[in-house]
């Protein structure tokens, strides 16, 4: 079991929502309770007593379903934004509606306390509140919202983090995740395909904003070849008006989401009115059919953070809520033609507000520009496409590191009538970094959720074979040690002399079989 490192403390979250929410998107997600000293350190809850990391387990009408970790201090928001959670996360239906009400009546001044949760994790089975020996009785726990709790609990359920592999890697990652980007902000994860890349940052992204899909505090794109500086950051843009044609400057999302990331830092700080600042929000949420109205609202908001000092403005994005941006792919754009100029303004010293601060005016708007301090950028790399060591030396001195590689072990256990895919992968790779390199090894996603001779079959004649053809192109004799059995070498007699010529071979049934056990096994 994990140990109480660094004070870690364990909690109870003991709730009766409408539904079942701990399939969707509540529980696991937010910890949530009104504005009371009952419920920050009393009787009824503990939500001051917080911390990140801290692990709460959730007991939903008298089971325990999963548990999560605390991604955040303890928060007090408004009503509204508590209700605006509600409706991204999907559970503002009528009947939850009435769930909360309750609640909403509960709070002394209309607002209310706030926890971001992460890495949430459904148990294999639920387990009945009663068969716990080591959590209180359920007479003790009426009334009550948030407990602290015995961490034996945590072995009665099994939930061994050490030992678990799988949960172990995921936690892991997460928290390099988290530690990496709160020292450089600016963040890349390569590997292999297939090694969950993307998977990864889009799960780091959801459980640290709370928000499943992109448009709010986080973005996704996906670079190209062809990928530019007007649809990253500004350009000219053609629109159609009554028969005309105008040519107006649109924004790109690293712009819009810079944007949203200061707007969401300044509320309540006197700067704007909230009329403005949600006029300047859904206008960016909305591409803007005023053009007028809107440039000088962004003129309004830049004067007003130009106004204030650069002390004043480091202390503006203190605790302000962070944004993300997720891009795919990333080395595969052109990354001077992309970023041009601004790929400086990214450095965390060069942000609002910090030590080195640069702001600096845009070429086709002539708009002041920097980047908030709240705004992070998570990139994905594919080193089968491209060496880490041949990308842009603009990205390797200003963007942190992480390696994903192939994790066979995730597929212990897996057998599909006698093949080990986890030491089939093993064996795939070793015979591939021996022949070519690192770069270019296969992930262990594409054997996840494998179940059946015909899904293996399948993903091993449309993806595995494919890629590898790819990697060794008309290479056939690296195949034919890769692959074995699955390649058909013929003699054939040419007037240069005898030849060899190559193709896959289609196995079937225990020739398939067998020929996997093969490799597997090393042969």
């Amino acid at each position: 079991m994990m140990g109480n490192k660094n004070n870690q403390k364990y909690y109870l979250e003991i709730t009766k929502p409408p539904g079942k929410p701990y399939k969707e998107n509540h529980v696991g997600r937010f910890l949530w309770a009104p504005k009371s000293p009952k419920y920050w350190n009393g009787r009824e809850g503990k939500i001051g007593l917080l911390k990140i990391g801290d692990i709460v387990l959730h007991n939903v009408r008298g089971e325990i379903v999963g548990y999560s970790k605390v991604a955040e201090k303890p928060q007090i928001v408004s009503q509204e934004e508590i209700i605006d959670i509600f409706r991204k996360v999907g559970i503002w239906t009528k009947s939850y509606k009435k769930f909360a009400e309750r609640w909403f009546n509960k709070s002394e001044d209309g607002r209310f306390y706030l926890v971001k949760l992460r890495d949430f994790e459904l148990l294999p089975h639920k387990v009945n509140y009663t068969k716990l020996k080591h959590l209180p009785r359920p007479t003790y726990i009426q009334g009550i919202y948030l407990l602290e709790i015995d961490p034996r609990v945590l072995e009665e359920l099994g939930i061994m983090f050490k030992e678990d592999v799988q949960i172990s890697r995921i936690t892991t990652s997460l928290s390099n995740i988290c530690s990496v980007l709160d020292f450089k902000q600016l963040l890349i994860l390569y590997g292999p395909p297939g090694t969950g890349k993307t998977w990864l940052a889009l799960r780091y992204v959801r459980d640290a904003t709370g928000e499943d899909v992109p448009g709010n505090k986080w973005e996704f794109i996906t670079f190209h070849q062809s990928y530019s500086y007007e649809e990253f950051i500004e350009g000219f843009r053609s629109r159609t008006e009554n028969g005309q044609i105008t040519y107006v400057i649109e924004e790109g999302i690293l712009k819009k989401l810079t944007l949203r990331a200061i707007l969401e830092a300044i509320k309540d700080k006197g700067l704007l009115t909230e009329d403005e600042i949600r006029e300047l929000e859904d206008y960016l949420r909305n591409d803007s059919t005023d053009y007028s109205r809107y440039s000088k609202l962004k003129q309004k908001l830049w004067n007003a953070l130009l106004s204030l000092s650069k002390e004043e403005r480091k202390e503006l994005f203190k605790d302000a809520p962070t944004f993300y941006l997720i891009i795919d792919e990333i080395n595969r754009g052109n990354i001077s033609r992309i970023f041009g100029e601004l790929i400086t303004l990214l450095e965390k010293d060069k942000r609002l507000g910090q030590e080195n601060e640069v702001i600096v005016t845009l070429p086709y708007s002539r708009e002041p520009f920097g980047v908030p301090p709240n705004l992070y950028i998570i990139g994905t790399m594919n080193t089968a496409d491209r060496s880490i060591a041949l990308i842009d030396i603009a990205l390797r001195r200003r963007f942190a590191f992480i390696e994903v590689e192939p994790e066979p072990e995730k597929l212990k256990g897996t057998i599909i009538e006698g093949i080990d895919l986890g030491k089939l992968l093993e064996s795939l790779n070793k015979k591939i970094e021996a022949l070519k390199d690192r770069d270019h090894r296969i992930g262990h996603s594409y054997f996840l959720n494998i179940s059946t001779r015909e899904e293996l079959h399948r993903v091993w004649y449309q993806e595995i074979i494919p890629l590898l053809q790819e990697y060794f192109y008309n290479d056939w004799e690296s195949l034919k040690f890769i692959l074995g059995d699955f390649i058909e070498e013929e003699k054939v007699k040419t007037p240069f002399g005898e030849r060899s010529t190559y193709r896959i071979k289609h196995l079937e049934g225990e020739d398939f079989v067998n020929a996997l056990k093969r490799i597997a096994e090393g042969e």
